[in-house]
């Protein structure tokens, strides 16, 4: 997360739509026993497949750039032919949906991909790496939105350029979605993600240089667990779950079903108050139909701009 000395005039916005977008694995994260917001580093494992196909004409096999290939093939296959050195994301690096969504794939995620990439380029110097994925549709579709990413963030391209070292791959590519059920009133393109990446970078709002980027604390306040914080434009915008009006001075509150299962934990706006002064917040907007007093956040202007939970603002909202 960027300095909080440089945060000032931000401003939070609350809203359900976030909240339903990050309610999704984490049941696993909850013991039996409730426990308070979690710490989300994480130890990373690589597959790594050894050697594999030196035949450079397979038509599964796609040169990205200098030494980086990316591998099509069905998830059984087993290819064991040198020179080239594989590596696989399946598995550590997925999109967790909540309904029908399936990515994109966040900025700790992109990060850990570049992380991964260069350790295996620097690993292995002189020989080709390729990355193997899968063929069905949607893991195929992040994974190329990755190795984009990592092409926008290390190699200085823009979203054109990396569309044409992807060239060979966008006809097996599919739309993004959102966490909507049913039919969707638009597309959200590989390309559109990229374009997004890129002008974030241009601005500065994002940096994956030495230091820049703190993955462990993106990664912490972005969990669900730890309230889903998210800073959308630095020093400006910064977005959280809604907050609820919890009994007895609660903090944060998990819910579960009738059967004991955990479905969501809410949080107070009482926990995210000193939070929001730390980072220099001084207006909040309420995306959503309120479900705490405004007089709960002492010292910030509250402002209502309500909308309907998976539906696009209207004109006069925006």
């Amino acid at each position: 997360m960027p300095n909080p000395s440089h945060q000032t005039e931000n401003v939070a916005i609350f809203s359900e739509e976030i909240q339903l977008s990050m309610q999704r694995s984490f049941t696993s994260k909850i013991a039996a026993g409730s426990q308070g917001p979690c710490n989300m580093n994480r130890t990373l494992v690589l597959k790594q497949e050894g050697k594999m196909s030196d035949d450079r004409q397979d038509p599964e096999l796609h040169k990205i750039f200098d030494r980086f290939y990316v591998l099509v093939a069905q998830e059984t296959r087993n290819s064991t032919k040198a020179p080239f050195k594989y590596f696989s994301i399946d598995g550590i690096l997925t999109y967790q949906p909540f309904h029908d969504d399936f990515g994109p794939l966040s900025l700790g995620s992109i990060a850990q991909f570049c992380t991964l990439v260069n350790d295996q380029l620097q690993r292995y110097p002189g020989i080709p790496i390729a990355m193997k994925t899968q063929e069905e549709s949607k893991a195929l579709t992040n994974a190329v939105f990755l190795v984009g990413a990592y092409m926008i963030m290390h190699l200085g391209l823009d979203p054109e350029q990396v569309e044409t070292r992807l060239h060979g791959l966008s006809h097996l590519l599919l739309s993004f979605r959102d966490i909507s059920p049913g039919p969707q009133n638009f597309s959200l393109l590989v390309r559109d993600c990229w374009a997004g990446l890129w002008r974030a970078k241009s601005f500065r709002w994002v940096d994956f240089a030495r230091g820049a980027f703190d993955r462990d604390a993106y990664e912490h306040y972005a969990s669900p667990l730890n309230g889903g914080i998210h800073d959308i434009v630095p020093g400006k915008f910064v977005a959280l779950l809604g907050p609820k009006a919890l009994p007895d001075g609660q903090q944060w509150k998990d819910i579960r079903d009738l059967d004991g299962r955990f479905i969501r934990r809410d949080f107070s706006p009482e926990f995210y108050a000193e939070f929001l002064h730390e980072r220099g917040v001084r207006a909040v907007l309420r995306l959503n139909a309120p479900e705490y007093p405004a007089d709960a956040l002492a010292g910030f202007a509250v402002a209502d701009l309500g909308f309907g939970v998976c539906a696009p603002p209207p004109a006069d909202v925006v």
